[in-house]
């Protein structure tokens, strides 16, 4: 960021046009951009040439603004963010410290505030340096680097015109989350439990067929459920449950289920909690519109496989003790063995969680791991070959 420049002994508001770099990450490729077009602004305290307080500090980039870059896959990004329905990524002051720097007219300035984009909000830290020079101008220089990933940009033929094809978009961003959260990345078949932007631990996962694909979106886990009900879907019973009730007049009561009533001449059946529900001993709901949650299973076998897409589009992880554990470990009315009974209790108990926590379900065929190799995987929805088909047509 250039320098910033403040005129006068008191208190000064400053305008400035600098520069703010934003880079990512869209469809697995890397991208960067900038822009010059910086609302910068400040409000200083100066005392007898001294710094000695600053009582708010902003910018704004707007987003439109941004430069095209040089290659193929970055202006698509480019098209794709312009294209996104926010103006602004805004920095919001809360507070600064304040400290002597190598020159007598110089202050290392550490400003807290919070970074908004999207309508995500983030808390970030930008160390400047600042000079009081001879005629009494402050200035203020330094750099700070913005990174903005998105984990999901899908063609749709309503975004702007700038992608033309007929199928829907969900773009969505991960930037930065100071919080707890967890990433699902499908082709790899694993959940990743983070801690601000530290990696905790990982385990593997089952998601759903080509045929029944694993949305990819975003959302709050909630609820814990253990020794859940498993209400089964109206597709699985019309598909899987009936043709098999034909064949076997007891497959109901052998499997554990019961029908609870009727719907548009379907019955409504579900399985009761136990070790043999296809949920297993508890669930993780973060509500959304495409009934998608996290949850135990009885066929534990199945995270052995290398290639493990086998769902009907929920994900099942092989390690969910660790994940009650984890999401209820500030919560003093549980404990390792609370947790053990009410799973293997046999009646259905939902839990509130007090915070919620972000779930990111993600799309990553090539990614860089913590150890900076890069990994590939299996396009396994295909989705790749969209993403070529989309270049190949703006070409």
């Amino acid at each position: 960021m250039p320098a910033i420049l403040v005129h006068g002994q008191q208190q000064t508001y400053v305008f400035h046009t600098g520069e703010i770099e934003v880079s990512g990450i869209t469809n697995n490729h890397n991208w960067k951009m900038k822009t010059d077009s910086v609302d910068f602004r400040a409000q200083v305290m100066l005392l007898n040439r001294q710094l000695k307080t600053i009582n708010s500090l902003s910018f704004a980039v707007p987003v439109k603004k941004l430069t095209s870059p040089n290659t193929y896959m970055d202006r698509i990004a480019h098209k794709t963010l312009k294209a996104y329905p926010f103006d602004k990524i805004y920095f919001k002051y809360i507070r600064a410290e304040i400290s002597p720097w190598d020159d007598k007219d110089q202050y290392m300035v550490k400003a807290t505030g919070n970074l908004t984009i999207a309508g995500i909000t983030q808390a970030i830290t930008m160390n400047l340096i600042s000079t009081v020079i001879n005629d009494g101008t402050l200035t203020f220089s330094g750099s700070h680097k913005l990174k903005l990933s998105t984990y999901q940009v899908t063609p749709k033929k309503t975004l702007m015109g700038s992608l033309k094809t007929s199928d829907d978009v969900t773009i969505n961003f991960i930037i930065g989350v100071s919080s707890d959260y967890l990433v699902v990345n499908i082709p790899e078949f694993k959940l990743h439990v983070y801690h601000s932007d530290n990696l905790l631990w990982s385990c593997n996962v089952v998601v759903g067929q080509s045929v029944h694909k694993t949305v990819v979106f975003s959302g709050e886990l909630k609820y814990v459920v253990f020794s859940p009900y498993w209400n089964v879907p109206s597709s699985i019973v019309r598909n899987e449950i009936l043709p098999a009730m034909r064949k076997d007049g007891n497959y109901i009561s052998r499997h554990n289920m019961e029908i609870t009533g009727y719907r548009d001449g379907l019955p409504e059946i579900r399985q009761k909690p136990g070790s043999r529900n296809s949920l297993g001993l508890v669930k993780f709901l973060f509500p959304n519109s495409y009934n998608i949650y996290l949850h135990d299973t009885p066929a534990k076998s199945l995270f052995d496989e290398s290639s493990r897409a086998f769902s009907h589009g929920c994900i099942r992880i092989s390690e969910p003790f660790k994940l009650a554990e984890f999401l209820l470990r500030n919560d003093l009315s549980w404990n390792t063995e609370k947790i053990s009974t009410a799973m293997n209790t046999g009646k259905e108990k939902y839990i509130t969680l007090k915070d919620k926590m972000p779930v990111f379900i993600a799309y990553f065929t090539a990614f860089v791991d913590r150890n900076d190799r890069i990994n590939f995987r299996k396009d396994i929805y295909g989705r790749d070959e969209r993403l070529a088909e989309m270049i190949l047509k703006e070409k």
